[in-house]
């Protein structure tokens, strides 16, 4: 029983990391028609534009969806699944360093390296939300889409400790609690 547990929890986080890419391959081929991230309408976000975009928060449904790039929402059988795992587009704020990278922040240091963020200031971020996930399932995540390297470089957290490093971002999070997970997608 047991190994069956077990065997659907990697089953729903691969799952989840399918979806992800699945994400990934649209926002790319949206971006290769567009030039950038558009809103539904075709007119570019910008960021000058992206916090009054009526699309930018929920670009999986108000534009990759829309426009059939996804058939579906963006959802996955981790977290809390109500709905408020999302697609969106925001602005990344002014890094001098990786101190401005947080599970929350629009920032994304990928590599690894402390010194640095790999997202530049004042571009579009174009990030996966899940919200809900427990600790568990937010570091399996974390493994499977970075990857070894990128978990041995960010020196993979324990389960419930923060994750700051690498494509998959989440807080602290305390045992029989959850969080909200981050995924990078792409930037410009």
């Amino acid at each position: 029983m047991h190994l069956g547990f077990e065997f659907r929890n990697t089953a729903r986080i691969n799952a989840a990391a399918a979806g992800i890419n699945t994400v990934k391959n649209a926002v790319a081929n949206h971006y290769a028609k567009y030039g950038g991230f558009a809103e539904s309408d075709g007119t570019l976000i910008t960021p000058a534009n992206v916090a009054a975009s009526t699309d930018a928060a929920n670009f999986d449904s108000a534009v990759l969806l829309a426009d059939g790039m996804l058939e579906k929402r963006f959802a996955v059988k981790i977290g809390d699944q109500l709905n408020t795992n999302l697609v969106q587009v925001r602005l990344v704020e002014a890094a001098a360093n990786a101190a401005a990278i947080t599970a929350s922040s629009a920032n994304y240091d990928m590599d690894g390296v402390d010194t640095d963020v790999d997202t530049n200031d004042g571009a579009l971020i174009c990030e996966c939300v899940i919200t809900g996930v427990s600790a568990a399932d937010s570091r399996a995540l974390k493994q499977l889409v970075d990857g070894s390297d990128i978990t041995a470089i960010a020196n993979l957290p324990a389960v419930g400790g923060a994750a700051t490093k690498g494509r998959v971002k989440y807080p602290t999070i305390a045992a029989g609690s959850t969080g909200t997970v981050r995924v990078y997608i792409n930037h410009m």
